[in-house]
């Protein structure tokens, strides 16, 4: 999962360079309100409270400014933790928001415990303690309990315009998940490439491991997640309502397809 965040942010293409993981701006000509969003991975309580006022303000500004339409650019996003995710949902979604349909584990606690890379091994214990959450199901099944299912409520200043996501194939897990669930319960149109994170489920919970002979580091995801939509589409990601893929010529001309499209043919509407 590391490496899939420093490999989306070195194939950004036309975008500038930044060291800034979220931006919000509004177009005053078009009446459109544009947030950026490059990472729900926010580990800290300081970082995630500040992503927190960083959507709240935003959301302010555009009832302030009588925004209607709204650009969420989650482009090259890998994902992070739902609590990002779902803060950002609860501006958009203007019903109660399960966490996840449902979740499944493969094991009551963890084997081979001695292999664990020395950044995961402060995670053993929680993990291990996890089963009680879970009913077991069969033999090597366990299900997350239904009660463990945080569910978030939609915010009072919901907005309630026309919203338009751009993805591509780098987005994966959280923020695949967030494409999914604004395509299966808003109006919101997807521009740009299907996701490389899937459509109604994702694996997560990633633990390392050092094997013992090779000493290669090996990434294995923990648990299964199931997402809170009604049309799935097993096997595949968030496919857009709009298909616009890169094209080489687009990185020659340092050209924002989607981004033009969303404008030209949509907003100009």
């Amino acid at each position: 999962m590391k490496d899939l965040y420093n490999e989306a942010s070195s194939t950004t293409f036309y975008y500038y360079p930044t060291d800034v993981n979220y931006d919000f701006e509004i177009d005053d000509v078009y009446k459109t309100a544009t947030l950026t969003i490059r990472t729900f991975h926010y580990p800290t309580a300081n970082s995630l409270h500040a992503f927190n006022n960083f959507l709240g303000n935003s959301f302010r500004l555009i009832k302030q400014n009588g925004i209607k339409k709204l650009i969420i650019d989650c482009r090259n996003n890998a994902g992070g933790y739902y609590n990002s995710t779902y803060s950002l949902l609860s501006y958009l979604v203007n019903e109660k928001l399960p966490e996840y349909d449902s979740v499944y584990q493969r094991f009551k606690t963890l084997t081979y415990t001695q292999f664990t890379a020395p950044d995961d091994t402060d995670r053993i214990a929680d993990i291990d303690t996890a089963y009680l959450n879970y009913t077991k199901i069969k033999q090597g099944i366990y299900k997350l309990k239904q009660e463990e299912i945080k569910v978030w409520k939609p915010q009072e200043s919901i907005f309630n315009g026309k919203i338009f996501v751009i993805v591509n194939g780098n987005v994966a897990s959280a923020a695949s998940t967030l494409s999914a669930i604004l395509k299966d319960k808003t109006n919101a149109t997807i521009v740009g490439e299907e996701t490389g994170g899937g459509n109604d489920a994702h694996n997560a919970d990633i633990m390392a491991f050092i094997l013992p002979n090779s000493k290669m580091e090996i990434n294995i995801p923990l648990r299964r997640y199931f997402q809170p939509v009604i049309k799935k589409w097993e096997g595949r990601g968030v496919i857009p309502s709009k298909i616009i893929p890169f094209t080489v010529q687009d990185l020659i001309n340092n050209r924002d397809s989607p981004l033009s499209y969303i404008y030209d043919s949509l907003l100009a509407k």
